[in-house]
């Protein structure tokens, strides 16, 4: 009798085991999706930072009608987070980000241009909040 109750509570715990299991893994995949359709993304992060450097410095940004180029330039391998490349001729923008819940997410911006000597980190929040890197 004692041995039928001890695998019958050997079963209860790894059923609570792999349901636990199951449940956070779910939470986790339920939560990602969520914060990836709610982020504001790595282009408006751009944007962001370039209307920033726009009002601080008007002649050293580019247009606002300005094409750019969109690359994904994460390192293979690099779990947790991603970065994203925008090139318009001279100019460079890098986005980088820490995959977070959504209200948590901070960008950080590099905004440079080689010809012009000119280069400028910031960090963008998800309310598209930007500031000057110190």
């Amino acid at each position: 009798m004692c041995r039928k109750w001890a695998f019958v509570g050997l079963l209860l715990v790894l059923s609570a085991c792999a349901l636990g299991s199951y449940a956070v893994s779910f939470a986790q995949e339920h939560i990602s999706k969520e914060n990836l359709a709610a982020l504001p993304g790595a282009a408006k992060a751009r944007d962001a930072a370039l209307a920033y450097v726009r009002n601080q410095v008007e002649r050293l940004a580019p247009p606002e009608e300005t094409t750019w180029i969109e690359d994904d330039v994460t390192p293979e391998g690099l779990v947790g987070s991603s970065i994203t490349r925008f090139v318009a001729g001279d100019w460079t923008v890098t986005v980088s980000m820490a995959m977070v819940q959504s209200g948590e997410v901070v960008y950080h911006v590099t905004v440079a241009s080689q010809s012009l000597h000119f280069e400028w980190e910031g960090q963008v929040n998800a309310d598209g909040d930007t500031a000057p890197s110190a």
